[in-house]
C-alpha cells in the first residue's frame, strides 16, 4: 500500500513502550469525514479536532524476559478452551493460580475453586458447547485470546433482568475475547472476559 507520509512527530504518531513506561503524546482525531492527509503536522487544519490531550500514557507491565516461560503460556492458553469442548472442565484448574483473580463480563470474583465452578453451568444451559479459539496472541506473561462459541440452547437461561430463557433448542454462534495474565509458574493469575451475549440473545429469541 501507499506510504502514509506520517512522520514519528506527527500527533497521531506516538512510540508505545512496554514495561510501564510512561510516554507523552496527543490524542487527535478528524472530527468529521475520516482523517485529512493534508492536515498540517500541528494537528489544525480544516475538518479536524483535537478532542482530548494526554500529557502522560500508562502501561501495564508486562515481564519479556523468559522466552520459555513465554512459549508455556502460549500452550496454556490455548488449552482453557480445548478443555471445555472435551467436556473435562476440571483440568482447568491446575492450568490457574489458586487465587486466581476474575472479571467475566462484569462479575468479579477470585479463587481457582469458583473458577472452575462458574465454567460448569454453561454445561446445563448449553450441553455440548464448543469454544473455538481463533487468535492466541501472547506478549511476555500476558495473552490474548479471540474465539467464538457454538451449541444449542436445551436450557432454561437466567437472566439480568430475573426472567428466564426457556430452553428454545435453537442453535447459535457468538464472540467473545479474553485477556490472561501469568504468573511466573505459568498459571493464569487473572482474567477478563468479554463475551457478545447480546449477539446470543437475538439469537435465541
Amino acid at each position: 500500500g501507499r506510504a502514509s507520509g506520517l512522520g514519528p512527530e506527527h500527533p497521531l504518531i506516538r512510540t508505545i513502550c512496554s514495561d510501564g513506561v510512561t510516554v507523552p503524546g496527543r490524542l487527535d482525531y478528524a472530527e468529521r469525514g475520516g482523517l485529512s492527509p493534508a492536515a498540517p503536522r500541528d494537528g489544525g487544519g480544516a475538518g479536524r479536532k483535537v478532542i482530548e490531550a494526554h500529557s502522560e500514557v500508562h502501561l501495564l507491565p508486562n515481564d519479556r524476559g523468559d522466552a520459555a516461560l513465554s512459549a508455556k503460556i502460549r500452550s496454556v492458553a490455548s488449552q482453557f478452551h480445548q478443555n471445555f469442548s472435551k467436556g473435562d472442565l476440571a483440568a482447568n484448574g491446575p492450568l490457574v493460580d489458586v487465587a486466581i483473580r476474575v472479571n467475566s463480563n462484569g462479575v468479579e470474583f477470585s479463587g481457582r475453586d469458583l473458577f472452575v465452578e462458574r465454567i460448569q453451568r454453561y454445561q446445563g444451559l448449553f450441553p455440548g458447547m464448543q469454544m473455538v479459539d481463533e487468535e492466541v496472541l501472547v506478549d511476555g506473561r500476558r495473552a490474548c485470546v479471540s474465539y467464538h462459541m457454538e451449541g444449542q440452547h436445551l436450557g432454561d437461561l437466567p437472566l439480568p433482568d430475573g426472567s428466564v430463557l426457556a430452553a428454545s433448542g435453537k442453535t447459535f454462534r457468538f464472540r467473545g475475547i479474553e485477556f490472561m495474565h501469568f504468573n511466573a509458574e505459568g498459571q493464569m493469575d487473572e482474567l477478563l472476559t468479554i463475551s457478545n451475549f447480546d449477539d446470543l440473545l437475538g439469537q435465541l429469541r
